[in-house]
């Protein structure tokens, strides 16, 4: 199972939406308009400049989480209990300019290596080796209320949902709902020369929801 994420693309150096339902079309439109009118700055070189090396590293930004359907209510993305990379999460924030402010922006370096031009096997991200009972029902009230999160890579904003809720249903007839969390994040990043044109995220690996259960996170 995977779950197709939001998307943003670059074109003579504009940023349009890409897929998703119309609550996250709205987010992202919103957040392309603010870019467009007023920029995101970036923290370091080439975020700024957006031109980029081979193999040159490229910052994954961690954003906000939320329920699908308040676009209003958001929340700093690790105020889950995602786990962090083992090179931990940069304490330090980018500086928030007004386009961010406005949209209630708070950017982090997540701590995760991407490098330009570069293919990568599916690597070990972190890991949650037992779910405590306060963070499994932190995980299942977000995936109940349909919760999504929000990333940066080189000022275009990308989207994905914590998870679901599957049905099954039983010898019986009942059918039972179990929420489930996807631990694996495929990055799929277009390029053109040295510029980064367009960036797809889909989530995939659902895992159940419980206390005492081994997440590992992964990304490719």
């Amino acid at each position: 199972a995977r779950q197709e994420g939001g998307s943003a693309r670059r074109w003579a150096g504009r940023k349009i939406g890409g897929s998703g339902g119309f609550p996250l079309v709205a987010r992202m439109l919103r957040s392309v308009l603010l870019v467009a009118l007023l920029g995101l700055p970036g923290a370091a070189g080439d975020d700024v400049s957006h031109k980029y090396e081979s193999w040159e590293n490229v910052v994954l930004w961690v954003n906000k989480v939320g329920p699908y359907h308040n676009p209003q209510e958001t929340y700093p993305y690790f105020s889950l209990p995602f786990c962090k990379p083992s090179d931990g999460v940069k304490t330090k924030k980018r500086r928030a300019h007004l386009g961010e402010v406005l949209d209630g922006h708070e950017l982090r370096n997540s701590g995760i290596s991407i490098d330009f031009q570069r293919t990568i096997e599916k690597q070990p991200i972190c890991e949650i080796p037992k779910l405590r009972k306060m963070d499994a029902m932190e995980f299942k009230r977000a995936v109940r209320q349909n919760y999504w999160y929000n990333m940066y890579v080189d000022d275009l904003p990308i989207w994905g949902m914590v998870g679901n809720v599957t049905v099954h249903v039983e010898d019986t007839g009942l059918k039972r709902k179990t929420p489930v969390i996807f631990t694996h994040r495929t990055l799929d990043i277009s390029y053109n020369n040295d510029r980064i044109i367009e960036v797809n995220l889909t989530s995939q690996n659902p895992v159940e929801i419980q206390e005492g259960a081994n997440l590992k996170f992964t990304m490719r």
